[in-house]
């Protein structure tokens, strides 16, 4: 593949093995092998199969003194064009898209930043009401707590009732929470 302007540099960890270009594409170098005969056979480069993983994050084989290892192509760019990541930090895409490894379009940051970008971006989605982990409440309960407010009941007696705190109460009754849940 030659596209213009495409740069190709050593894949860190890697040097003389696999190289990786600044638009995400993996090869291998050319090099020279032992063969069974005691002799030297030239190894030609050629481009790397590039496969999705489970989670969508595009990822290549690589062997090295027998070894083989996957490693996802948005890491090899970053080491090889970014430089180091830092401890703690990860590969981000700043566009969401996992496919689009373009070196422009990563960037390093931190778990925290990468989840607030992937919230802002909609790949990811807040979870709403039961389907929380921390749920007491159920869909269902909240017309009838709602119902009860309006008729007059103390948000005291309702939250001892259901086994919440008074300001979970309250927080249903101005829609702070569940507020997908209409009357």
């Amino acid at each position: 593949m030659n596209i213009i302007n495409e740069e190709w540099r050593d894949a860190v960890g890697y040097e003389g093995f696999y190289q990786v270009s600044n638009f995400g594409n993996v090869r291998s170098c050319d090099r020279y092998v032992k063969c069974m005969n005691e002799g030297v056979a030239l190894l030609k480069g050629k481009a790397r199969k590039i496969c999705l993983s489970i989670d969508g994050y595009p990822r290549v084989t690589t062997r090295q003194s027998g070894k083989g290892r996957t490693e996802t192509v948005h890491t090899l760019v970053a080491k090889a064009f970014l430089g180091d990541r830092p401890v703690g930090y990860h590969v981000n895409h700043l566009d969401g898209n996992k496919q689009n490894n373009f070196v422009g379009n990563l960037e390093y940051c931190t778990q925290s930043e990468n989840q607030i970008h992937a919230y802002r971006l909609g790949l990811k989605k807040g979870l709403k009401g039961e389907s929380s982990s921390r749920a007491k409440l159920k869909a269902c309960d909240i017309p009838e707590i709602r119902n009860r407010l309006a008729k007059g009941q103390s948000t005291s007696s309702i939250a001892k009732e259901y086994k919440v705190s008074q300001s979970t109460i309250y927080f249903i009754h101005t829609k702070r929470s569940w507020s997908h849940i209409k009357p």
